[in-house]
């Protein structure tokens, strides 16, 4: 009824109109809105030109934080970007915050933006923008003890490439007391940046050991758990497999001890791939539940997809085909351009023998990754790695110049972590195999024999050393024959 009376009157009386409601609610709400800051935050929003900003600046920033609380944060993300707006704050801009009020909603702002980024970019960028403004802002203001909250929050990094978030720990590590639980939070982000954005693993690692000394003087055990499972997330990606099981092992068993949902996650996580990609599924089926079942606590759509990725990948390799669509569709559900996903779904509908389900799965892969940067993400990654599989599946060599590309786009960056640049590189050598390259099968063959052993996401790693060794030995043949 009040929508279809709006709908009807001018430009002025509908301001008036809003103004009017939103005082009468604010008396039947009180204090304490609680569930109606939304609606208080609507009607103050069509009335600044009556009842001013200060109002609308004050409901939307409470209907921000109670949906940033509830999970909900595509729609806080919403309410600070309008509130900022209002405030006359440019969203792209990187100077400082002006005021309290422009900081807190940037570092609001910055919160909600990392929690929906999942492997965006473009979002991540904002994040680490909004994040860095409020940060700025606080530490010219002389507001230590928030300026370390904000360095402090947990924004999952880039794997394989810079976000900018270490330009914000730096200075914060030289703001927090030596030994204490501040100084051993930063040094967690630290390690975790070094690692895993700055491929400096050496001086990550002793980031997370020194980091532990202090949470256990401390006797802090969640800040134990946070370290282990950093660092297990780091040997990871450098694929020191039994030093990323033992840290994450650890990690679950103090998670008992601590209610630390986000980094239990973490922890059986990477639990769950050390133990898959070693062949011992049966373990890692415990870690994928957990995994799902942890996501949801922590409200994270990234963790959410990606619970249900552990748990598809755990139905592939047991057969159980319905089950593995299953997990699939639930979590593209929530997070459409999920690469790891699509690929995987890709290869289970061609295998299946569903070509046309297979080529809608593939064509949405590729659209993903057009639009992904020139940066080692994960986008890159996996259709490096899982097109060539699909081509190998299906006989057919189409958007084989994608793969290639991405495998460059990888190799192009020389630091990159094992477990991304040997991916692409396996893409690569099935690429060869299937042009019958006898030198980059041999180049491939070399590199994967001095690295020792190794985990590819989408094929057995002796299979691939087998094909790079059979088209090696034909090429001999037939050079030989031609000889």
């Amino acid at each position: 009824m009040q929508q279809t009376l709006i709908e009807t009157i001018t430009a002025g009386r509908k301001a008036r109109l809003h103004a009017k409601i939103g005082e009468a609610l604010e008396i039947a709400y009180g204090d304490n809105p609680g569930e109606h800051t939304a609606e208080l935050a609507h009607h103050f929003t069509h009335a600044v030109s009556v009842s001013g900003t200060e109002p609308m600046l004050r409901y939307t920033r409470l209907a921000g934080e109670r949906a940033l609380a509830s999970h909900a944060h595509e729609v806080a993300t919403e309410h600070f970007q309008q509130a900022l707006t209002a405030k006359g704050v440019d969203l792209e801009s990187a100077e400082a915050a002006d005021d309290d009020v422009a900081a807190e909603l940037l570092f609001s702002l910055g919160r909600s933006q990392a929690a929906v980024s999942g492997h965006s970019t473009i979002i991540m960028q904002g994040a680490v923008r909004s994040l860095k403004r409020a940060f700025e802002y606080f530490r010219q203001e002389g507001q230590q003890e928030r300026a370390l909250q904000v360095a402090q929050l947990h924004v999952r990094p880039r794997v394989g490439h810079r976000t900018g978030l270490i330009g914000i720990v730096g200075p914060a590590a030289e703001m927090a007391p030596p030994d204490s639980p501040d100084a051993a939070r930063l040094l967690i982000v630290s390690g975790t940046l070094l690692g895993l954005e700055e491929e400096r693993y050496t001086e990550a690692q002793q980031a997370f050991d020194r980091a532990l000394a202090i949470a256990e003087g401390c006797g802090d055990v969640s800040l134990e758990l946070s370290a282990l499972s950093n660092a297990a997330n780091v040997h990871f990606f450098k694929w020191r497999k039994q030093a990323a099981l033992q840290a994450s092992l650890q990690a679950i068993e103090l998670s008992g001890r601590v209610d630390d949902p986000r980094s239990e996650m973490f922890a059986r996580y990477i639990a769950f791939f050390c133990l898959l990609r070693t062949g011992q599924p049966q373990g890692a089926a415990v870690h994928a539940s957990a995994t799902r079942d942890l996501g949801k606590r922590v409200g994270d759509n990234l963790w959410l997809t990606n619970g249900f990725w552990v748990s598809e990948r755990l139905s592939t390799s047991q057969g159980d085909w319905p089950a593995a669509r299953a997990f699939s569709d639930s979590g593209l559900a929530l997070s459409p351009g999920a690469a790891a996903l699509l690929a995987c779904r890709a290869m289970l509908e061609y295998e299946m023998g569903q070509p046309d389900e297979g080529a809608r799965f593939l064509d949405r892969l590729l659209e993903v990754a057009r639009s992904a940067p020139n940066l080692p993400v994960a986008e890159h990654w996996i259709v490096a790695s899982s097109i060539p599989v699909i081509a190998r599946i299906t006989g057919r060599s189409h958007h084989i110049d994608v793969a290639e590309n991405s495998a460059r786009i990888i190799s192009s960056f020389p630091k990159g972590l094992p477990v991304i640049s040997m991916g692409a590189e396996a893409g690569l050598g099935l690429i060869a195999v299937m042009r019958g390259d006898r030198s980059e099968c041999e180049r491939i063959y070399n590199l994967f024999g001095a690295a020792g052993e190794f985990a590819i996401n989408t094929m057995e790693a002796d299979r691939l050393l087998g094909l790079l060794a059979d088209t090696i030995r034909s090429e001999q043949r037939q050079g030989g024959h031609r000889g």
